[in-house]
């Protein structure tokens, strides 16, 4: 039985405690955490600090809407219950580590780095005489067969002793690879580093889908070549569909093309949760073959993020490692239904939760639009925790796009706090010139427990609403002058603050303003000059 996470820096674990207690179960042992029993705690109470949008398995749950504003602390988000995918710090723990890795860098790192050298360049030269004599639209519009074939076949044994060199001396292998007619496409994940190349050997050099922009490079551009890609060219805005209409010409043709492989969550994380699917492998609606990768470690040397350890030195690190254990799963094929085939988000998405529990790991909303997010808030001097937002899902629910959140992330940085990355309203006050309290403010934007700080994911729900504040201060502070200055030419309903007396001051009409819904209201519309017909 899976379990969740019950460390980490948010108190999950004290929480999460708390609430089982509360609500009558056990703590002696792990099931109180455990997915199966969050599932049916919160079948039984909906409002559970876990969110059913994050839980392993929650499409058994009722979802929510999605433009529905997620409930206040201390209900916790998928951030605290899904570590930061797109980190990856690699530490040397203890002298005898160090003494090791220093050993192997000096003795064995070289004579690896030999032969990854030899194999690299031979697998270069067989696949440039596995393409000699053939034109570009050779490759597209047939596949490679005869002594061709065979040469490919050569190539990927070269590169699997490249990966010998490299310390990835065998791969387990679990279930049974399809073929192209029972799965036309394979979908590995979790994509996680430059080292995933291996699988793509293991597997015979299947078709891929590639940047066009690789095609450009010399080194990169044979080797890809010789798997006979499908290449999506960013500036064309007809490149998905033509890719589409590619895939399925390949797999509807009677030629022997070999599977396509993609990596559907488009960037690498640090395998911790399965990010959000592109939908691009599902939208021909064809069978696909799920495969999982693992790399069984104490620690994580493999994982190349968008933070945290550089290529170099990931690479150096995995070839100073005596062995990297890697373990390829090739689960059933998976045939969609006509819902899926009509739905391709909904495909990959249930795609994904199925891998999702053959590796025991969760999911998480993410996708590479969350690292230009983390890399945003660092560059206004934030945290990089602070555009960990699910930005995709928000955007979408919110109306918004990506360079939006971006914008709102700037103008959060004027006001939140550096080191935590999150806003007091106190302090934004201050800033804009408010006379409002923090507990007035959180009143106005139906923040209902306590003046905590906001996080940017709570500002950019409550966006609107926080620059509303402004507007609300104006207006009773013109009110509060129309009733004790009584201006002729000033013309609102008088008659709804007979009760009120303004003589006590500005703060105290503030104070009887904002605890009366109607007498907010009518300030809300605000008082008009007559003569000038604006709004005051």
């Amino acid at each position: 039985m899976p379990v969740l996470d019950q460390g980490g820096d948010y108190g999950f674990t004290d929480l999460m405690k708390a609430q089982a207690l509360d609500e009558g179960v056990s703590v002696d042992d792990e099931d109180w955490c455990s997915v199966d029993s969050l599932q049916q705690r919160h079948r039984k109470n909906p409002s559970s600090v876990v969110d059913s949008d994050f839980v392993s398995n929650a499409d058994e749950l009722d979802p929510e809407p999605e433009t529905d504003f997620p409930p206040r602390r201390p209900s916790l988000s998928n951030d605290s219950l899904v570590p930061n995918p797109f980190v990856n710090e690699i530490l040397i723990g203890s002298w005898p580590e160090a003494i090791k890795i220093t050993l192997m860098t000096i003795f064995v790192l070289p004579i690896r780095l030999i032969g990854i050298i030899f194999f690299f360049l031979l697998t270069w030269v067989l696949a440039r005489v596995g393409v000699c004599g053939m034109l570009e639209s050779d490759l597209r519009d047939h596949p490679i067969s005869g002594w061709r074939k065979r040469v490919r076949e050569t190539a990927c044994f070269s590169m699997r002793l490249l990966f010998l060199f490299g310390g990835f001396h065998w791969v387990s292998v679990k279930g049974k690879q399809a073929n192209s007619k029972e799965a036309p496409i394979v979908v590995v994940a979790p994509h996680s580093s430059f080292f995933d190349a291996l699988p793509v050997i293991m597997m015979g050099a299947p078709g891929l889908v590639a940047k066009g922009d690789i095609e450009k490079t010399s080194l990169l551009s044979a080797l890809l070549n010789f798997t006979q890609p499908v290449y999506v060219w960013r500036e064309d805005p007809n490149s998905r569909q033509n890719t589409i209409k590619e895939i399925q010409r390949r797999m509807e043709s009677k030629e022997d093309w070999p599977q396509m492989l993609l990596f559907p969550e488009g960037t690498c994380t640090n395998r911790s949760a399965l990010i959000t699917f592109k939908p691009g492998a599902f939208y021909p609606g064809l069978p696909v073959q799920p495969v999982c990768l693992r790399y069984e470690a104490d620690q994580d040397l493999t994982s190349w993020t968008w933070k945290g350890a550089s290529w170099m030195e990931v690479l150096w690190r995995t070839l100073a490692r005596p062995h990297t254990p890697c373990e390829m799963e090739f689960l059933p094929v998976y045939y969609p239904n006509d819902a899926e085939k009509a739905d391709p988000v909904l495909y990959a998405k249930n795609v994904r939760q199925v891998m999702a529990d053959a590796l025991s790991i969760p999911t998480a909303d993410y996708t590479f639009e969350d690292c230009r997010a983390m890399s945003a808030a660092e560059k206004y001097g934030l945290p990089c925790n602070v555009g960990l937002v699910q930005v995709f899902k928000l955007s979408k629910s919110l109306g918004m796009t990506t360079e939006d959140v971006l914008a709102e992330i700037k103008r959060f940085a004027a006001f939140a706090d550096k080191e935590t990355g999150l806003l007091n309203l106190e302090k934004y006050a201050a800033v804009v010139g408010l006379s409002l309290s923090p507990s007035e403010m959180f009143s106005l934007l139906s923040l209902d427990l306590v003046e905590e700080p906001l996080t940017f994911r709570e500002y950019v729900l409550h966006r609107k609403e926080i620059s509303e504040l402004e507007n609300i201060d104006r207006k009773l502070r013109s009110t509060f002058e129309a009733l004790t200055q009584t201006k002729e030419d000033v013309v609102f309903d008088r008659s709804a603050f007979v009760e009120v007396n303004a003589d006590r001051g500005f703060e105290s009409f503030k104070e009887q303003v904002l605890s009366n819904p109607m007498l907010l209201s009518v300030v809300r519309v605000g008082t008009k000059d007559q003569s000038s017909g604006d709004h005051l």
